[in-house]
């Protein structure tokens, strides 16, 4: 009410939008209920009361851009949805372009992921069902950056995951004696270093292919004629 109260002056405007607030609901036996907070789903009051939200958003985004965009520097790169976007001179060129990369909390979070589910605590799983876990969490956070500057990036996170599944493996098929890299090759690769058990291999977040999104214009297709045909 106080922020409605700043947008409209006429008090019995906020009379009336208060009386509703505070006319409680008829239940499905017809007994009434008091409202205390919000409104009933669907009730008139409520595309006035997403505005009222929508605008206390409005002010906070407002503030906090003016707080970390305040310099050319943090203007020219910021953090946004997982994605890491900076204005950047092409190397071997003159010309500033745009690139968007997965931010460092991201790649920070897929990493504790991976670290997590290759923890000491899981040394009791089978090898096949760790690559599968694995598997399918990578998979999902690269289709995710799969349209940004992310072909490098998605090679340092399989070199964590990889590094951290070899640990997992010697740990866990150490045995009397540590199992030697050659043995760990021999027994749990298929091809070249990529482990392998009972058919499930590690493919990682390379195995998703980058598709940068290119930048179309007016050539985006809409569902209506832009220019209505003559009659």
């Amino acid at each position: 009410m106080n922020r409605l109260r700043v947008r409209v002056k006429d008090k019995r405007v906020c009379g009336l939008v208060k009386a509703f607030l505070k006319a409680g609901v008829f239940t499905e036996l017809g007994d009434r209920e008091e409202t205390y907070t919000g409104t009933p789903q669907g009730g008139i009051l409520s595309p006035l009361l997403a505005n009222i939200a929508l605008s206390a958003l409005d002010d906070h985004f407002d503030q906090e851009w003016r707080q970390h965009m305040s310099t050319s520097y943090q203007r020219a790169r910021f953090d946004f949805l997982g994605f890491h976007i900076r204005r950047q001179r092409k190397r071997g060129t003159r010309k500033w372009y745009v690139y968007t990369k997965p931010s460092r909390k991201a790649i920070q979070s897929i990493k504790d992921k991976v670290s997590e589910k290759t923890y000491r605590s899981t040394r009791h799983q089978d090898l096949d069902d760790v690559l599968l876990g694995i598997n399918r969490s990578m998979a999902g956070w690269a289709n995710y950056h799969r349209h940004g500057v992310s072909k490098a990036t998605f090679g340092v996170v399989d070199n964590h995951a990889w590094n951290r599944l070899m640990r997992w493996i010697r740990a866990k098929y150490a045995g009397k004696s540590k199992l030697s890299m050659a043995e760990m090759r021999r027994r749990f690769c298929d091809v070249g270093w990529r482990f392998a058990c009972n058919g499930v291999v590690f493919t990682g977040a390379s195995s998703v292919a980058v598709t940068r999104y290119r930048y179309r214009g007016s050539n985006i297709p809409a569902p209506w004629t832009p220019k209505p045909s003559a009659t």
